[in-house]
């Protein structure tokens, strides 16, 4: 009798022991379950954040080669080096620019300064009608809103400039021109990609 009163006990002990054991595990289990749940959601969170500026990419780089097709179609270079053309109408839904206040003198300066810095610094030959363009890509054209300009720091925005150009893969690079002053001639800054490292 004694050992059943004995061996009674320990076997209650035993199954409490279980039985929250069992608890622990299955709150454990729930707990995992709902961390696992809130990483799901998470990763489906930020991949349809990454998948919405992917879209977005897409379509500004549509949009882009068409307004440059547009352009480049209605260029006409004369044979005394007169050009005539027009930006589409679709240039101004990109472009969000301050009006650069310069003389007509200033302005092929401007595009000399960069045009020979392609072909003889960089060794391009622009396939285009025109070795450069006014900028059209809004992402670059932040730097006249941003409050960091990265190598054009130096420089306020009304002698800022940035030009455009086709490589001979097809893809468009930027030249990113400053002045000192409104009086100075431009000078080349920056080309690449983007106006900060």
């Amino acid at each position: 009798m004694k050992k059943i009163k004995f061996i009674l006990p320990l076997l209650m002990l035993v199954s409490l022991f279980t039985a929250c054991s069992r608890e622990e595990k299955a709150a454990e289990q729930n707990v995992n379950r709902q961390e696992e749940q809130k990483i799901d959601i998470s990763k489906e969170e930020s991949q349809g954040i990454e998948e919405t500026q992917s879209l977005e990419e897409e379509i500004l780089k549509k949009k882009l080669k068409e307004v440059r097709n547009k352009r480049e179609e209605s260029i006409t270079v004369e044979e005394n080096d007169v050009t005539t053309g027009y930006m589409p109408k679709e240039v101004d839904d990109l472009q969000n620019v301050p009006i650069i206040e310069q003389s007509s003198e200033q302005y092929k300066q401007m595009y000399n300064t960069a045009s020979t810095y392609i072909r003889d610094n960089l060794n391009i030959n622009p396939k285009t009608k025109l070795s450069v363009y006014d900028a059209i890509d809004p992402t670059v054209l932040e730097i006249y809103t941003a409050e960091d300009r990265g190598y054009l720091q130096d420089y306020t925005v009304e002698n800022i400039y940035v030009l455009e150009y086709q490589k001979e893969d097809g893809t468009w690079s930027y030249i990113f021109m400053g002045r000192e002053n409104k009086q100075s001639p431009w000078k080349v800054v920056h080309t690449g990609d983007y106006f900060k490292e």
